[in-house]
């Protein structure tokens, strides 16, 4: 019987650790609720970018693949910041908005539309629903992080 070693190397997230410390140290880290921000988008990758986007900032998020799915998960937990794609199967994001802002009881939750729908009759139409914020695609991980700055970190 032969017995093999192998050795290979692997990377291990001492900087992403080292910049959670930072980010933690300068108020930047919000890990007080588990998820206190909820990704309603049907697309996949989109949903990977926006979590990894607040992995960076250390918040965990919840999904929800349409406007039902979302509406469901508010009824079950209360989050503080709401990323709302517009254009969803089952649910459109301002049907949604709509249906969380009535339900919700205490603090309600900012909804921040994202989407590829980047015209003035949507971005009216998101505003008249009850979103406070609109976020074109493609966008930047700089937007996100402003609007996490401006409704998750400041308690609005």
């Amino acid at each position: 019987m032969v017995i093999s070693t192998i050795l290979f190397p692997v990377k291990l997230p001492l900087l992403r650790l080292y910049n959670f410390y930072i980010l933690k140290r300068i108020g930047l880290l919000c890990m007080e609720n588990r998820a206190g921000v909820l990704i309603v988008e049907d697309n996949y990758v989109s949903q990977r970018m926006l979590k990894i986007m607040l992995d960076v900032k250390g918040i965990i998020a919840d999904v929800a693949n349409d406007g039902k799915e979302a509406v469901e998960k508010c009824r079950k937990t209360s989050y503080k910041l709401i990323l709302m794609d517009i254009n969803m199967p089952n649910m459109d994001g301002v049907e949604a908005t709509r249906i969380i802002l009535r339900e919700s009881t205490g603090e309600k939750p900012a909804i921040v539309a994202i989407t590829a729908m980047d015209s003035s009759e949507v971005e009216k139409e998101c505003f008249a629903a009850g979103m406070v914020g609109f976020v074109a695609k493609p966008y930047h991980s700089v937007s996100i992080h402003r609007l996490l700055e401006k409704w998750y970190n400041s308690g609005k």
